[in-house]
């Protein structure tokens, strides 16, 4: 994974864990796609290493992910797709 998007979702987990601390939550739950499973468990291990928050992964195909929220189960931070340029 490029160095670049590493750091920057690493840095999207920081703000998140801003907002779970903030509602007295002791762990950063993240939804992604199950083809991110490398990548973020790194990213995830890096989080927990400098802040000390445990991160709950749900890995999963986009559209078992969906039908997960749409029932109620919520993440504290699901990254969003963007274009590549």
């Amino acid at each position: 994974m490029n160095r670049k998007i590493l750091w920057a979702t690493f840095a999207a987990l920081v703000a998140m864990a801003t907002f779970a601390a903030a509602a007295d939550d002791d762990e950063l739950t993240v939804f992604t796609a199950a083809s991110l499973t490398g990548a973020f468990s790194e990213i995830g291990r890096i989080f927990e290493n400098e802040t000390g928050m445990a991160v709950a992964f749900n890995f999963d195909g986009s559209q078992a992910l969906r039908t997960q929220m749409r029932t109620g189960l919520m993440p504290t931070y699901s990254p969003r797709p963007t274009r590549s340029r």
